[in-house]
């Protein structure tokens, strides 16, 4: 429907949106990351630094699989395979 409104209504419809929706309002950080000390980043470059930091953390933790989690895995049924379905 961009057609109906012209190219500029629409961007000034989405830079509204992501003000706030009202003139004067100014858009807010979706998330602030707290850094390894418990501080708010305050700027784009914190708050990447501590988003790393932290999402570094969650996929790396070192703790790998839980005893038996290889037998509980092995348990899920799978469907049967269609060996067709790869070949182009």
């Amino acid at each position: 429907m961009l057609w109906c409104v012209g190219v500029g209504a629409y961007w000034a419809l989405v830079r509204s949106i992501n003000q706030g929706g009202m003139p004067g309002v100014t858009a807010i950080p979706i998330q602030n990351f707290r850094d390894k000390d418990g501080n708010l980043g305050s700027t784009p470059a914190q708050n990447a630094a501590a988003a790393q930091a932290h999402y570094t953390h969650v996929f790396n933790n070192g703790h790998g699989l839980s005893v038996g989690s290889d037998a509980a895995i092995a348990d899920v049924p799978q469907r049967p395979e269609r060996k067709g379905l790869d070949d182009p």
